[in-house]
């Protein structure tokens, strides 16, 4: 038998979830089966796979060692450690605010958000690397909510505990949390406005085309407005800042939208 003590950044999800993170490596049927054959245990009565989990709260498995430790999750963060530590410290430099569910932290240039199987540190990596020993008793990793590309600045949110990530997923999917960039172009301009037009990408080169209409089943439709926000004046030219709001979020959409327009 293993026995797991629900944590406070593990509450809020409900025995199927749980069981299946600890059981990473099993088939979703097979979690069902377990729970559904008494394997799976609450506070020592039988569990019901869509009961609310609470801080406190005993999950028990009885399953043998052998059963138990092929299906076990086995997670390590991604990352070189050498690079991982020269990173955190920056990390540690740019945490906006952190309490036991969510962390903000001011991305800087020239870091991936997540990682993209290269083997290169991300932000990701550093956010576990900085919570350390706080979330390896978790069945939920901490994780960023949002992303922005490598040479993006600005707030990232990050989920330390499950009700942390459910909570800014909700609010994301449903645009209660608003994003607004500073952009800059070459020469002046007078772009007011909520704008459409139609994206496609073309993944192999990884780059993107704009349209007025949907040119092939790659295009997608995309909304963005633009404000000017100031106007400077350098010795060879003038240059437009402009301020962004993302109401549709696709691959390079405000630097190929504005060139577009």
């Amino acid at each position: 038998m293993r026995q797991f003590t629900v944590s406070p950044g593990e509450e809020g999800q409900n025995v199927f979830k749980f069981a299946s993170r600890i059981l990473a490596k099993a088939p979703g049927s097979m979690v069902h089966k377990f729970i559904r054959n008494k394997n799976v245990e609450l506070n020592g009565k039988k569990a019901a796979e869509k009961t609310v989990l609470r801080s406190g709260d005993v999950v028990s498995f009885f399953l043998s060692d052998e059963t138990f430790n092929k299906f076990a999750a086995q997670s390590k963060p991604e990352g070189g450690k050498k690079q991982l530590k020269a990173a955190l410290s920056v990390f540690e430099g740019n945490v906006l605010f952190q309490n036991e569910h969510v962390l903000f932290i001011n991305k800087w240039d020239n870091i991936i958000s997540q990682s993209d199987g290269g083997g290169e540190v991300s932000l990701n990596d550093l956010l576990l690397e900085y919570m350390g020993d706080k979330f390896k008793s978790y069945t939920v990793k901490p994780s960023i909510a949002n992303r922005l590309d490598r040479n993006t600045t600005g707030v990232v949110a990050c989920g330390l505990s499950a009700t942390g990530l459910k909570e800014l997923n909700a609010l994301i999917k449903d645009r209660d949390i608003k994003k607004t960039y500073l952009a800059f172009s070459v020469g002046k301009s007078s772009l007011s406005g909520e704008y459409t037009a139609f994206l496609g990408k073309d993944n192999a080169s990884n780059t993107v085309t704009v349209s007025d209409r949907p040119e092939n089943d790659s295009f997608r439709e995309i909304k963005t407005g633009f404000k000017v926000h100031c106007t400077l004046k350098t010795e060879n030219e003038i240059i437009t800042v402009y301020e962004v709001r993302l109401i549709t979020g696709r691959s390079h959409q405000i630097r190929a939208h504005l060139k577009y327009l």
